[in-house]
């Protein structure tokens, strides 16, 4: 029960400062998309340390979901189009997606995901993420956004931690590390 009330003050306080940096929260993934009609595109980033984890249970994807953007800084140019397969933009929403990489695989049996972004090099504060499970493919989608750092680009480590539930309830722990461009 703290652990809960805890997570949801963190929730509140990064909302709060989000809102207060003249950043709405999203609440819906479609927000990540120009058309309400499709899916957001989730892929691996280059500069992620791991796409493909293999857990005690079977193997998972990690991909990452942000519309694009131009970053303007001292060593890139105003024109150049930094590709969102490169880097997470800092201060603009994202998505995480967790899925089997074989979805048919029935020995993959995730109950639940939880899990929090932090500064690898740099304390940044820990990010909590809150996923949501989509029941039909098995998929597990988390909301976030990063802050801003002094330096242009940023490596942050994802922590995840697996729920298995099968005949004994276990969890594992795994962590990657992706970057994140100043926007």
């Amino acid at each position: 029960m703290f652990k809960q009330l805890t997570t949801l003050l963190l929730m509140s306080v990064v909302m709060s400062v989000l809102i207060a940096c003249g950043q709405a929260p999203i609440t819906d993934l479609t927000a990540l998309d120009n058309s309400k009609n499709q899916r957001p595109l989730y892929f691996c980033l280059t500069s992620q340390s791991e796409c493909r984890i293999n857990t005690v249970k079977g193997g998972v994807k990690v991909s990452f979901s942000q519309q694009s953007f131009i970053a303007s800084t001292d060593n890139l140019s105003a024109q150049a189009s930094i590709q969102t397969r490169d880097y997470i933009g800092t201060e603009l929403p994202f998505a995480i997606i967790v899925e089997p990489l074989n979805k048919s695989d029935a020995t993959i049996t995730v109950s639940k995901i939880s899990g929090y972004i932090e500064g690898k090099d740099m304390f940044m504060g820990k990010i909590p993420l809150l996923f949501t499970k989509e029941v039909q493919d098995k998929e597990f989608i988390a909301l976030s956004s990063l802050g801003s750092c002094a330096e242009d680009i940023m490596v942050w480590r994802l922590w995840l931690t697996f729920k298995f539930t099968d005949n004994q309830e276990s969890t594992e722990t795994v962590f990657i590390d992706f970057k994140s461009l100043r926007s």
